[in-house]
Order: C-alpha cells, then structure tokens, then sequence
C-alpha cells in the first residue's frame, strides 16, 4: 500500500511577506494534493478486482486522482461524465489523457453524470460510490493525518492561520473537524452552496470576504499574474482553485496582519497542461 511520508512545511517570501506553503503536491506524483488527502481511506481498503464509481468533468483532478488509485490498488473506475467534445477527442491531453492512458477508466458519456452513476451503483451494490468530490466522512482520515503533521509543523508559529481552496467545499470543511483555524474562499458555484454545504457542522471552515471571482475555469489576467509571480518564488499552483484563492487572501491579508500564513497546497498542477491552452487562446482573442 503506499505510504505517506509528511510533506514539507516551505518558508517563502512572496510580495514583501513570509508565508508557509505545505507542499501537498510532493506527496505523490499522481495522487497528491487534497485529492489523495481526501481518498486516503481507500487505500486502506482491499479493492483489487473491485468496481469503483464515480462522475464529473473529463479534465477533473479527481479523475486523474481516482485513475491513480486503481492503478495502485488493481481496480476499476467506471466514470460517468458529459459527452466528450471533438476537441478532448483530437488532442488527448491533461488529466483525460493521464486517465485514458491508465487503461483502468471506463468512460460513460452522459448528460446526466450525477443521476445515471447513483443509478448504476443502486443496481451494483458491490461497487464502490465516490461522490463527485468525495465527501467529509471518506475524507477523515486523510485530513486527520493532515491535521497531524500540520499542528507538529506549525506549533512554533504565532497564531497560524491555514487556507485551503475549495471547490464544493469538502476538504476544507473536513480538515475544520479537526481544530485548526482555517479559511477558504469560494471555488466553484455560488456562495450559497458553499454556505449550505457547512451549514450542518458545527466547525466549520471561515469563508474569506470574496474580493475576486470569475467563472469556474474562465481564464482571467489577474489569475495569470498570481501563477507567475508564484513561479518566480519557485511553486506552481493550480490555475482552478490554488491561483483564486491566492488573489482573496491577498485582498484580505490586512486581517492577519500579527499571524503567521499556512497555504495548504491543493495540488492539480497536472490540470493546468489544459488550461494553460484555454489561457492562449483566450489571450489571442484578446479577452
């Protein structure tokens, strides 16, 4: 089974102020970031042979992560997800690519990914349902060992304070369980949603006052600008979730003023070989 080894607390100094970066995306080459945090249960689990079931995008870093998973523990993911467009097809790059390449992924193009992959699973009861996003109950564990090895790396810093980027929400949230200050700001969706998907726990994540925000996945200059000057320090950052996050906290930093910084590095970096493209092109159209 693999292990995980703690990954590195990075002091950085990024735009005149020191932060702390944990380096989730060295955990493992293809099932780090928050996305293997929040599967590591799995691989506690015997699922050789088994049939996991899952749905999404067909550029999603949980795919990636999910077709990682059952290459290293001999298993099956049938992935429920919306028609491939001509241009996926032609251009096989990205977390599509990775999967495909696995031969572990069984793609099922749909209109209705979320429906038709709780049916399958309500008529394959053997099979393993993993929410488009995972869910706070498989992520325990995972963050509990996060949890860990952040409160043994943080405890000479004065009053940390963590940030981790959210797209539905749930590994924020789930880390929350376990005592940690931590913020986030919104991903993807609307803020209500966010604020729904916290709203039965009693620890929950604190929500930055949203200074930025764009469509999901819609290329934006000040995203750009955020991911350069982050390579210059040395890190790249995932242009979905990691880069719009960074330009909230910035908006917000006044707030922490007399506390120290802890980024939690989400991962996806293999996503941006796609987005990326979408940032070319969008550049090119001059918007």
């Amino acid at each position: 089974m693999l292990s995980y080894i703690a990954t590195p607390l990075e002091k950085k100094r990024f735009l005149g102020r020191e932060i702390y970066i944990k380096r989730d995306d060295l955990l493992h080459p293809y099932f780090s970031g928050n996305k293997a945090r929040k599967f590591f249960s799995l691989l506690a689990q015997n699922l050789q042979g088994k049939i996991l079931i899952s749905y999404g995008g067909n550029q999603s870093n949980a795919l990636m992560s999910l077709s990682a998973l059952c290459e290293i523990k001999d298993c099956t993911l049938i992935y429920f997800t919306p028609p491939f467009s001509e241009a996926l097809i032609q251009e096989m790059k990205g977390n599509f690519a990775f999967a495909q390449n696995t031969k572990r992924v069984r793609f099922v193009q749909t209109s209705f990914p979320q429906e038709e992959a709780l049916s399958y699973h309500d008529q394959n009861l053997e099979s393993v349902f993993i929410p488009q996003g995972g869910s706070v109950e498989l992520a325990m564990k995972g963050m509990r060992i996060l949890s860990d090895e952040l409160k043994m790396q943080t405890c000479h810093l004065h009053h940390p304070v963590f940030f981790y980027s959210s797209g539905i929400g749930t590994a924020s949230l789930a880390l929350a369980q376990y005592d940690l200050d931590v913020y986030t700001a919104l991903g993807a969706g609307k803020m209500e949603q966010l604020q729904r998907y916290f709203s039965p726990y009693s620890k929950r994540p604190n929500i930055l006052e949203t200074v930025f925000y764009t469509p999901f996945g819609k290329p934006h200059q000040e995203i750009r600008n955020i991911y350069q000057e982050w390579l210059k320090v040395g890190v790249e950052f995932d242009l979905l979730y990691d880069c719009p996050l960074w330009i909230n906290i910035l908006g917000n930093v006044k707030k922490f003023e007399e506390r120290d910084l802890v980024f939690i590095h989400s991962g996806g970096t293999f996503g941006n070989i796609t987005q990326q493209k979408r940032y070319k092109s969008s550049l090119k159209r001059g918007r």
